[in-house]
């Protein structure tokens, strides 16, 4: 009796695991709609789409995070900026050179040119800057150690931050590493 007992126990424990390896979720598909857009639409799975995520706390082991359904790598890269101190906010000044505006910070060595005419308008003239040093990237196997693609590594592309007269913050990058954000969209 307690033999067969004992064997059903491992016979469920075993379904279940299994069960559990090839249905491993945390949202009810059906729930978030997914099961109907397959049934209208089982020709899509995603191939040759490519997907950015911000994210923080991402677990890179996750089984549906390794192989895509033919089995090729499915995370092409992922890049650690959590770490604390990489990006600091510091305060900016705005000020005026050769008739262009300025944000910079001078202790820390920060300064990107700008258009002040060109940005929304700042709530309080209380402005934030920060750089991305393309160094961060240096171990990056996407090819992305060269943002901009001008054959340089160690680029600089600096953004400002600040809270608008409507209530909200925005962010003004520099995404040519060209130290001017007066090309740039918010």
């Amino acid at each position: 009796m307690k033999t067969r007992f004992l064997s059903l126990i491992l016979f469920l424990l075993t379904i279940s695991i299994v069960a559990q390896e090839n249905d491993q979720t945390f949202l009810s598909l059906k729930d978030t709609g997914v099961e109907e857009f397959i049934k209208l639409h089982p020709e899509y799975d995603g191939r040759g789409t490519i997907i950015l995520i911000l994210d923080t706390g991402v677990d890179m082991g996750i089984d549906g995070l390794t192989k895509t359904s033919t089995g090729e790598v499915k995370v092409i890269d992922a890049q650690d900026f959590t770490g604390q101190g990489d990006m600091p906010l510091v305060e900016a000044d705005l000020t005026s050179k050769d008739g262009k505006d300025v944000f910079e910070n001078e202790a820390k060595g920060f300064s990107v040119f700008a258009d002040k005419n060109k940005m929304l308008k700042s709530a309080d003239d209380n402005y934030w800057i920060t750089v991305l040093n393309e160094t961060h990237l240096m171990n990056s196997g996407s090819g992305a150690q060269d943002l901009n693609g001008n054959g340089v590594k160690d680029d600089k592309y600096f953004m400002v931050t600040y809270k608008t007269t409507e209530g909200y913050w925005v962010v003004y990058f520099d995404t040519n590493g060209n130290g001017d954000l007066s090309d740039e969209n918010l």
